[in-house]
């Protein structure tokens, strides 16, 4: 004979009323709220302005003390989550009460109401019946929220008249409106969807769209930003204190010095990335000789990429604002090399293409770039400093 389980001492009788005529969905809508108040704040400058941030902080509050006085239960059933509750509700009081001998009451008081969302977005996912379903759904819908905010960005960028007020000091600033911010919140999107990438209970329609398949093609992605961030700044640093000059007046021939500035750029840019290709593949589900692949790949087409860049580079050091320049000269020339190098990983992965052949193309490509970039890149140079 079986028996119902005794309710839960935070369990309150008639407490789930309200639940119970939501049906099953009712326990997951807390995070529901939480999850749009976060995503709100993204796209608002990463909530860091109070005016930003403040409504959502009411909306937390408020759902807080809806789900309390008309849920099941005002505590989670884990003891280690009522410890963890417990200490953060200690820090609030101490954020409160620290508005007695701050030397600024109102920057207390404004730390101190952040500090109390924060405690009401964690108490309301406490009290949500997580499981692995409900996590991952939660998780994804995060990392495409994020997606969704910075590709508004990018649209409104394109939409602009002038494309470098999204831009501070040669850095991406949007959405968030400070670069190191900005960056923050794509990891803060990436690493969920990497890590359910990697889990076999992720379902098969959702792993796609969560870099499990397309892994090479992001990494051959990151490559190429990689390489096209620091571009801009390959030989203008020179041109500006006059050693681009120097070198142009020594007896030093100009195609080994660009040829030169170029392998350098590559160490600092494309290795690092190939270096990290096995760590990168782990998250991305990839197994060992996948990610030798991949990294194979990049190992032989990075070059090429930094190679064609040094064309842009070298024909845009003269003219102002030529970051523009060098990006509209150089990503219709890097399409080749995206293609053959995506293409090789793949094969290598799933087939059903020999890997040999787009492999064999790749390596042409970056043996060509190679001869063509240092003396088109010097012969730029010289037209252009005359």
């Amino acid at each position: 004979m079986t028996h119902d389980p005794p309710p839960a001492r935070a369990t309150r009788a008639g407490g789930g009323a309200l639940a119970a005529r939501m049906g099953p969905l009712a326990p997951y809508l807390p995070a529901v709220g939480v999850l749009a108040v976060w995503i709100a704040w993204a796209a608002t400058s990463g909530g860091y302005f109070p005016r930003d941030w403040y409504p959502g902080a009411v909306a937390l509050v408020v759902l807080l003390a809806v789900v309390v006085l008309a849920g099941p239960r005002a505590l989670p059933a884990h003891r280690a989550a009522r410890l963890a509750l417990a200490l953060l509700v200690g820090l609030v009081a101490w954020a409160y009460l620290s508005m007695a001998w701050a030397g600024s009451a109102g920057a207390a008081w404004e730390a101190a109401n952040l500090l109390l969302a924060y405690l009401a977005s964690a108490w309301l996912l406490a009290l949500v019946p997580w499981g692995p379903r409900s996590a991952t759904l939660f998780l994804g819908t995060w990392s495409v929220g994020v997606a969704a905010v910075c590709l508004a960005s990018l649209i409104g960028a394109l939409g602009a008249e002038d494309p470098n007020t999204y831009i501070v000091d040669y850095r991406w600033s949007e959405p968030v409106g400070y670069t190191n911010g900005s960056a923050a919140l794509a990891v803060l999107g990436a690493w969920p969807a990497l890590v359910l990438a990697s889990r076999r209970e992720t379902p098969s329609w959702l792993t796609p769209f969560l870099l499990g398949r397309i892994g090479p093609a992001i990494l051959w992605l990151g490559a190429l930003l990689a390489s096209l961030l620091t571009l801009d700044r390959l030989l203008a640093g020179d041109h500006e204190d006059g050693s681009l000059d120097l070198i142009l007046m020594s007896d030093t021939p100009l195609e080994l010095a660009v040829a030169a500035k170029a392998a350098a750029h590559w160490l600092t840019t494309g290795l690092p990335l190939v270096i990290a290709t096995p760590l990168l593949g782990l998250f991305m589900n990839l197994d060992g000789q996948a990610s030798a692949a991949v990294a194979l790949t990049l190992l032989a087409g990075t070059p090429a990429l930094t190679f064609i860049g040094l064309i842009g580079a070298a024909l845009s050091v003269a003219l102002r604002r030529g970051g523009l320049l060098l990006a509209v000269l150089v990503l219709p020339l890097t399409v080749p090399v995206l293609i053959f190098g995506v293409a090789a990983s793949n094969a290598a992965i799933v087939g059903p293409l020999p890997f040999g052949t787009p492999f064999t193309i790749l390596c042409a490509l970056t043996l060509v770039s190679l001869v063509v970039g240092i003396f088109a890149a010097a012969a730029a140079l010289r037209q252009g400093m005359d």
